[in-house]
């Protein structure tokens, strides 16, 4: 077969991408990399060097750059990307969320630089052909820098992997046998901060999905940084021993160093001046805690552009969002979204009947506008897609509302380079990614959120100084550092700010970032992180299994149940297109089949549509109620 052609000088000239990536001023990077590169501390520049003797050398290297908030790893990258760039060769920046990318120096979103999938599997490969204009600006790429890598599935590595081997091998047949095709890659973040998110995911599950639990792994060099830079300077004055204390304690939590175990749960006592005091009305005291003199101030953009409740779930930010928009004494406007089954689903003609756009109204799913979106002008509100990178319009910008028209909303860009800058938000037809909901379907809404209070994942790459976390009774937190550029976790303000700043409303159950290895009999942790404590996570091993065992009994016995009522049914089915049973006796049958948890639900069902439905409508709308209460109980 022919073999693609590579790297000649009509394939560069006639390939847009590559001729973005060159576009930049040689000479003014030259300048800002001999600056960089004087105030590098001793630890960054033998990071940097090591790094870039790699590049040189051409035999590609796998690095992973681990660093709490605030060691300064985005000033590693722009080092790194002024040096290579300077000298007229590509460097791809991307990291793993829209608001992350915004920080690197031409950084792109992972997904859309590397068209990796959505929903990624074992098996995934990223979507990128030979001899195409990707394909070919990777080739030519010297250094790719993947930033806040812990919080991607491991899958999305080994997606990339697989695709560089298969693009590099024509180049080198050595290739097809080296990490990334031989391409030198540096990862890099901090596993005290989100790791992937897996839905109901146990912790085995998530340490599973977790990057150093992938085949790569082994072959990944490991780069450390340990310094707080911001603790670093003079600016800080009279408070720096305090900082420094509250500094060492939240990385203590972060390494699961610090606590009590109780009841087989790690528990982190919060100091008290970190504390919300309990009150007749803690909604009202937290708020007034966080947002003091809010109607004076509601529209005071630099009052409103640092300031954010975390919350853990979806609800509790959508109570929070609520309350401050009733203080808000503007004039609100409802947008109501429109919800459609996507036509491109196999079922599509017979769900069209069954989930009506009532049903889908109802349907509230993470990364997704509800329904109904109320909002005011002067409320801060965040972006759920990227619209526009040059702009600073990706997911989880925040924007602060100063017009509410019936077709298109006007904003401003609260932070980063863009502040200040006036934006028109559209309407966008969203589709949720959920695996967990049954069949597809599509929401035209405004993609956007009220985000006076958001998610702790939300807060990932977010730059706030003053924040209040709300935690409900008994929710469990993996707990890390939560830093003022990058990065959060649901203990204070980071250490670069007074910790007066934050305030908790309770005491927080810390459920620590370690996990068990059924086949093996020591505890299996993240690797890099310390591991004082898995004497203690032994002692949970049988309790766990118990808990195991008690789940598959549960599964097994609802087995049976759709078991039995799938062949009753389709016997009925059968039956009535016989005429052999009418439908009112197929259904009657049908009612005693499955016994509990399904006859419950038959019953419903049947209160609300029969008689004046056929059987097999009937049937339909039984299955999707059964679909939609088990996805919510799950």
């Amino acid at each position: 077969m022919p073999r693609p052609v590579y790297n000649t000088e009509e394939v560069d000239s006639n390939n847009r991408l590559i001729r973005d990536e060159l576009r930049y001023n040689k000479r003014a990077l030259a300048e800002e990399h001999q600056q960089l590169v004087k105030n590098l501390t001793d630890e960054q520049k033998s990071v940097y060097e090591k790094i870039i003797r790699d590049v040189n050398k051409d035999k590609g290297g796998f690095f992973f750059l681990y660093g709490f908030g605030r060691t300064d790893k985005t000033f590693i990258w722009r080092t790194l990307t002024s040096a290579i760039r300077s000298r007229g060769d590509i460097v791809l920046t991307v990291a793993s969320s829209g608001i992350a990318s915004l920080l690197l120096p031409g950084g792109r979103t992972t997904h859309s630089r590397f068209v990796i999938p959505l929903n990624v599997t074992e098996d995934s490969t990223c979507n990128i052909k030979q001899v195409t204009p990707l394909s070919n600006l990777i080739i030519k790429a010297k250094l790719i820098i993947w930033d806040e890598a812990p919080m991607m599935h491991r899958y999305c590595f080994e997606a990339l992997d697989k695709t560089l081997r298969d693009i590099l091998r024509f180049k080198d047949a050595s290739n097809l046998h080296r990490p990334f095709g031989g391409k030198t890659i540096v990862l890099g973040g901090d596993f005290r901060q989100i790791l992937p998110v897996i839905p109901k995911g146990s912790r085995q599950d998530i340490v599973n999905a977790s990057l150093n639990s992938s085949y790569l792994w082994p072959h990944c060099q490991l780069l450390k940084l340990t310094k707080n830079m911001r603790l670093q300077g003079n600016e800080i004055g009279t408070h720096l021993d305090e900082l420094r204390v509250f500094s060492d304690w939240i990385l203590a939590i972060g390494d699961g160093i610090v606590g009590t175990s109780v009841d087989g749960n790690e528990k982190v006592q919060i100091p008290d001046d970190l504390l919300i005091k309990q009150s007749v009305d803690p909604t009202s005291a937290i708020v007034e805690s966080m947002y003091p003199n809010f109607n004076s101030r509601c529209n005071d953009i630099g009052y409103l552009q640092q300031r954010a409740f975390l919350t853990p779930t979806i609800d509790m930010v959508e109570s929070i969002n609520e309350y401050m928009i009733s203080l808000n004494e503007s004039s609100e406007k409802s947008y109501l979204s429109s919800d459609t089954i996507c036509n491109s689903d196999s079922t599509y003609s017979a769900l069209e009947h069954v989930h009506t756009p009532e049903f889908l109204n109802t349907i509230k799913c993470s990364g997704v506008p509800n329904h109904a979106l109320t909002l005011k002008v002067s409320i801060p509100v965040m972006l759920l897609r990227n619209i526009d990178k040059s702009a600073g319009l990706c997911n989880g910008t925040r924007l602060i509302i100063t017009k509410l028209g019936n077709q298109v909303i006007e904003a401003k860009v609260l932070a980063g380079q863009m502040a200040g800058q006036k934006v028109f938000i559209p309407r966008m037809t969203l589709t949720p990614s959920d695996a967990r909901i049954p069949f597809k379907f599509q929401r035209r809404q405004f993609p956007i959120i009220v985000s006076f209070a958001m998610t702790i994942n939300k807060n990932q790459g977010q730059s706030l100084s003053h924040t209040a976390i709300g935690i409900a009774f008994g929710v469990y937190i993996i707990t890390g550092l939560l830093d003022n550029k990058q990065g959060e976790l649901p203990i204070t303000t980071t250490a670069t700010s007074r910790s007066q700043g934050t305030r908790q409303r309770r005491r927080v159950r810390r459920r620590s970032i370690y996990s068990y290895n059924d086949s093996d009999s020591k505890a299996e942790v993240i690797r890099i992180l310390p591991r004082p404590i898995q004497n203690k996570l032994r002692d949970r091993r049988a309790e766990r299994r118990e808990r195991e065992k008690k789940f598959r009994e549960l599964r097994a016995s609802l087995a049976k149940y759709i078991e039995n009522y799938k062949f009753t049914r389709d016997a009925l089915i059968d039956a009535i297109d016989q005429n052999k049973l009418s439908d009112w006796k197929a259904l009657t049958i049908l009612l005693d089949s499955p016994g509990q948890p399904l006859g419950s639900i038959l019953t419903d069902v049947y209160h609300e549509v029969w008689p004046s439905e056929p059987f097999w409508v009937y049937v339909l709308k039984f299955e999707a109620e059964w679909e939609n209460r088990l996805y919510n109980y799950l």
